[in-house]
């Protein structure tokens, strides 16, 4: 369960909603929240592990489900990323259109292969365009040399940056956290390292691609 409250520039209350979904929290991922650009709707991204989702042969085992919250009506589209590994998306809002954004796999969700683009209607929320653009062998030979067999990993979003051509800047960072379990004839201890590797930067245009 989620409350809603949204208000204007003058602090007069647009909205007053509660979003209830039947399952269990830690199958509900709350990804994250966008406003309409007239400041009228809500549009609530969640990634849900449901039964449905769990019946698929290949890729992620759950399906991401996008809400738009009126003053007076809610309504819910679900996606799924096909036999693909998404572990994250973030919405986009644009005047005429409404775009979900982020890293896909087809091995598991922290080895990513290019980038998943899906452009639905602000109003109905079908869907429009999806898109999956793998990254090009230069960029993955330019990381990794030529084992063409890696993918980056462990890639956390750190900015989405619209131009004034409405292409999307996406920018991440690989990011990850080992912990090491030591025994000595001092005593034991636990040594933790926060890894902070290389940048990503990727531009989107209004079709979807990776320029």
């Amino acid at each position: 369960t989620y409350n809603f409250y949204l208000f204007d520039n003058a602090l007069n209350q647009k909205i007053d909603h509660t979003f209830k979904r039947d399952i269990k929290d830690k199958k509900f991922i709350y990804e994250n929240i966008d406003v309409s650009k007239d400041g009228n709707t809500l549009y609530l991204l969640g990634k849900v592990r449901s039964d449905e989702a769990k019946k698929k042969k290949d890729g992620g085992k759950y399906q991401y489900e996008l809400t738009r919250i009126t003053s007076t009506d809610e309504k819910t589209q679900v996606f799924d990323t096909d036999d693909h590994y998404a572990a994250s998306l973030k919405t986009i809002v644009f005047q005429d259109r409404l775009t979900c954004i982020g890293f896909y796999s087809d091995r598991n969700d922290n080895r990513f292969k290019g980038i998943s683009y899906f452009e639905l209607d602000p109003t109905t929320l079908a869907i429009k365009k999806t898109k999956f653009n793998p990254f090009t062998e230069q960029f993955i030979i330019d990381k990794y040399g030529k084992d063409k067999d890696k993918e980056l990993k462990n890639l956390r979003f750190k900015k989405l940056i619209i131009t004034a051509q409405n292409d999307i800047i996406l920018n991440a960072e690989e990011f990850y956290i080992v912990t090491t379990y030591m025994n000595t004839p001092q005593g034991s201890y636990t040594r933790t390292t926060y890894h902070y590797d290389d940048i990503v930067s990727a531009k989107i245009n209004s079709n979807g691609e990776i320029v």
